[in-house]
């Protein structure tokens, strides 16, 4: 059928939805029923694009009619693919910034919580590379006064030495949790 596409598909006079019959999806949750599907959406967008852009070799601006469908994942979902609205009122425009919003919001957020997360995994490293320090060290008189042998200062000398790297690592993530917090925000953050 001329409407068919990988995720809206008939057979044997059946409709299906992603694979599912479209009966089996509305028996689960009820009629009337919307569904979209994340991967036609943005196959859609790129199907626009390529098509536009091959014909004309001029840059192009998908733009989405609100007025269609003003549901706020699509909204967002779209504003990631750097779509533009089409709006035909104020509170077209509202709603499409509110959904804008929301998605930088919870963006921000997510790379905060990334933040803070390595954060406290660096602390948590300092800690355990401090430990292990001295227990190199202990393992250390122990093997200067014959209580240790070579082969156990060798694994603990080795267990410090994971536990520099673990650091290092650590210091890494840290680094790259802040630039990505800085990307969300659209700016410097640090003090």
């Amino acid at each position: 059928m001329w409407w068919e596409n990988e995720f809206v598909r008939a057979r044997k006079r059946r409709l299906y939805l992603g694979g599912r019959p479209a009966v089996q999806i509305a028996g689960r949750y009820g009629t009337p029923l919307l569904v979209y599907s994340r991967p036609q959406i943005l196959a859609n967008c790129e199907t626009l694009r390529r098509a536009f852009s091959q014909a004309s070799g001029l840059p192009l601006r998908v733009c989405y009619a609100m007025k269609a469908n003003p549901h706020r994942e699509i909204l967002r979902l779209l504003r990631r693919q750097d779509a533009w609205i089409d709006a035909v009122s104020p509170r077209e425009v509202e709603e499409a910034l509110r959904a804008g919003r929301l998605a930088v919001e919870r963006e921000v957020r997510s790379a905060l919580i990334d933040l803070q997360n390595a954060h406290r995994a660096l602390e948590v490293a300092r800690q355990a590379a401090d430990l292990s320090g001295q227990r190199l060290e202990l393992a250390r008189q122990r093997y200067q006064v014959g209580q240790l042998d070579f082969a156990l200062l060798q694994q603990i000398m080795s267990l410090a030495a994971q536990s520099e790297r673990q650091v290092v690592e650590a210091e890494v993530n840290l680094a790259v949790a802040l630039v990505s917090l800085e990307e969300a925000v659209g700016a410097e953050v640090r003090p």
